[in-house]
């Protein structure tokens, strides 16, 4: 006799056919609630925002890293960008600049999609609080677990990096950028490569986003070598400026990441190096430079005036004067380049008389080459006048971002430059602090 579970006067009770597996994550079991089994965070959990069953039994491993795949050889002028693609998959064809690194897609899918329509509120990294972090952190794993490395990069970019810049920039960096990248394979790599970077800063033992990094800003640098190689047109100019900002932005940004061996003061003309991708490109295309409101935007104020040339660098600020004393006693003892030395010298004097931070990256940009060529090979002058212009860095408002960069090469010269040098910048460094005090 089958058992009567109704009660008198009730209505019986439809089955439901409900979806409930066996295998859904402990949380939602003692919830009673469905699972959809996406690890490491099932839906539930991640919309009640509680740790995961999956994630306690320990069912997640570390962020999944990214199999080393051959890279074809390219073009001869392409070898140096090309030399670090070994440590990430391989790079797209030139003609594939519709969607971002499609050679990851088929490597891992597209399983996880980030909703990009709803980007987090306006906070700096500083201001973050441990809530964020775990949500940010959670995100992270969720879709690095659904297998796509370009979108877990992308989604941290757009919800994270463009809102920890300053206001004047996040215009570009937030809106605009992340609208044109799909469009530009070059641009795309080169935002990756920020990301990444950014994430390698968060997260310094993880290998991932070092080899992601590295990876992803030498295939921008070759993908925009090739698109250069083509012929620069009014539809791809911008992207090629902004990728050519951010490839000079991520190699700065990674001068804090470099030892401190034998051979240094050569690298640190990376300093002037970074940002002549910039100036190639603007004297090329000047008209189409000037019509671009992005590009004459950005960095803030604009970099330069390609028709105007160098500032005045005649005049000698009179705290710096001590410099230009030690630049003749130097020039009588041996031979130098000293129009060079002093135009440098004269540019820091414009910029110590006029704080702003277009006119410090001009002087990265518009600084000439024999004095460069002298920082390369390490002459104490040349190192005394780039260590008192990256103490002007220090202390200018808005590039608080190159910091750590700033202070590894300020601190690599100091140790470089021999006793009376040394003297020499310590008065340098302590005129600028009085200026911006």
């Amino acid at each position: 006799m089958e058992k009567n579970t109704t009660a008198p006067g009730s209505r019986p009770r439809l089955r439901r056919a409900h979806l409930k597996s066996r295998r859904g994550c402990r949380q939602c079991k003692l919830r009673r609630v469905k699972c959809d089994e996406v690890e490491p965070c099932c839906s539930q959990c991640h919309r009640q925002r509680i740790t995961c069953g999956f994630q306690q039994h320990g069912r997640v491993a570390s962020l999944p890293g990214v199999p080393k795949v051959p890279i074809p050889r390219s073009h001869q002028s392409e070898a140096v960008a090309q030399h670090s693609l070994e440590a990430i998959l391989p790079a797209t064809s030139p003609s594939s600049s519709s969607s971002p690194s499609p050679s990851i897609s088929e490597e891992y899918g597209r399983s996880a999609e980030a909703s990009l329509s709803d980007p987090s509120p306006v906070c700096e990294a500083s201001l973050l609080t441990p809530r964020q972090l775990r949500y940010q952190d959670q995100q992270l794993r969720g879709l690095m677990a659904g297998g796509s490395l370009d979108n877990c990069l992308f989604y941290y970019y757009v919800n994270w990096c463009a809102w920890q810049t300053t206001r004047d920039t996040a215009a570009v960096l937030s809106w605009i950028v992340p609208r044109l990248a799909p469009a530009s394979q070059c641009l795309m790599d080169a935002t990756l490569a920020f990301a990444a970077n950014e994430l390698r800063i968060q997260h310094p033992g993880n290998a991932l986003f070092v080899r992601a990094s590295h990876g992803y800003i030498a295939r921008a640098i070759a993908t925009q070598a090739r698109k250069l190689a083509s012929g620069i047109t009014r539809t791809n100019f911008e992207s090629l400026y902004l990728t050519a900002c951010m490839i000079a932005i991520h190699t700065l940004l990674q001068r804090r990441f470099d030892s401190t061996h034998s051979g240094e003061e050569g690298n640190i003309t990376v300093w002037f190096h970074a940002w002549r991708g910039l100036r190639a490109i603007t004297l090329a295309r000047p008209g189409l430079y000037l019509d671009s409101s992005i590009a004459c935007s950005f960095p803030p104020g604009g970099w330069q005036n390609p028709f105007k040339g160098d500032v005045d660098c005649s005049a000698i600020h009179p705290d710096l004067e001590f410099l230009l004393d030690a630049l003749n006693e130097e020039h009588e003892r041996r031979p130098l380049d000293y129009e060079s030395h002093r135009h440098a010298l004269g540019y820091i004097s414009q910029v110590l008389w006029r704080p702003s931070r277009p006119l410090c990256v001009r002087f990265l940009v518009e600084a000439r080459q024999p004095f460069i060529d002298s920082v390369s090979r390490g002459e104490q002058m040349a190192l005394l006048i780039t260590a008192v212009y990256l103490s002007n860095m220090q202390f200018m408002p808005g590039l608080e971002v190159f910091m750590p960069s700033v202070d590894h090469d300020w601190n690599l010269i100091a140790r470089l430059l021999k006793p009376a040098y040394r003297d020499l910048l310590d008065r340098g460094s302590e005129v600028v602090a009085n200026t911006y005090a």
